[in-house]
């Protein structure tokens, strides 16, 4: 018992410094990836410490020292996490840029390789001292609920159960790298259908919510090169309408839709309706 109880003490030095309250006491020379697996598991990270973390992806890349800007290459535990927290700090344009990189390590560098399927690690090879290394694991996957999260936009709502509400706020509208997006989502109460596109002079939303659901739509009042919309429809009926400057008008309720609200600081409009198809369009 004393020997394994020196092992783990061991551990626990090896590891303290990852799991103190504040990180303070942890140099940002380790690689900056370090942070992240406990940071998006709920453990705090000190504010400054957040501001280098974001920093230095978007300067340095993920090691602070290594590795090129719009790189990636985190592991089995952090790959899962480095998408969502990017896009959770409003950094979902470098998120993206991490996502449709084709250059080693990504997972489009191993498309370009031929690959079919996710490898066990970025490159193919065997890690240090093994015999052979996997072409088909999920393992560096976790990362894709991205995708459906954030570019299609949908996630449960935040009350309710079985997606009795569910959001639907795509996070990237602008991109010319994304001019579109569609995905679908079978929940307890049926599927979830979303779709979007944007243009220089409109966006263009569609979500079908299944029965008994309640769902909070975002739709974004700035388009391509920042130009604030002039005003927002469903199908037929103005919802929202711009008068001068950056003041804003509500008009009447189409059918099944409960309220209209500017959020973001009038950047974008939320329009929270029931089931059905509802045909949303931004025109700028």
């Amino acid at each position: 018992m004393k020997r394994a109880h020196e092992v783990f003490a061991t551990l626990l030095d090896a590891i303290r410094c990852p799991i103190t309250t504040d990180y303070d006491d942890c140099p940002l020379e380790l690689a900056s990836k370090d942070f992240l697996g406990p940071w998006a598991s709920g453990l705090n990270l000190s504010a400054s410490n957040q501001t280098a973390w974001l920093q230095c992806w978007e300067s340095k890349g993920p090691n602070c020292n290594a590795t090129p800007p719009g790189r990636i290459n985190t592991g089995l535990v952090a790959t899962a996490k480095i998408l969502p927290v990017l896009s959770h700090h409003n950094r979902s344009e470098l998120a993206l840029a991490l996502a449709m990189s084709t250059a080693f390590p990504s997972w489009g560098w191993i498309v370009e390789q031929g690959g079919t399927s996710l490898w066990e690690t970025w490159s193919g090879k065997p890690f240090d001292g093994a015999a052979r290394s996997c072409h088909n694991q999920h393992q560096d996957a976790g990362g894709l609920q991205w995708f459906h999260d954030f570019l299609v936009g949908f996630q449960a709502g935040e009350t309710g159960t079985a997606f009795e509400s569910f959001i639907v706020a795509p996070a990237i509208t602008t991109s010319p790298e994304l001019p579109a997006m569609r995905g679908s989502y079978d929940t307890p109460r049926g599927p979830v259908e979303v779709s979007w596109e944007t243009s220089a002079g409109a966006f263009v939303l569609n979500v079908t919510a299944p029965p008994n659901t309640r769902a909070a739509t975002r739709v974004p009042l700035r388009g391509v090169g920042g130009i604030h919309a002039l005003r927002c429809m469903e199908r037929d009926v103005v919802l929202w309408h711009a008068t001068s400057g950056s003041h804003m008008h509500l008009s009447e309720l189409g059918t099944g839709i409960e309220s209209v609200v500017a959020v973001d600081g009038g950047e974008a409009l939320q329009v929270t309706h029931g089931s059905g198809l509802f045909a949303l369009r931004v025109e700028y």
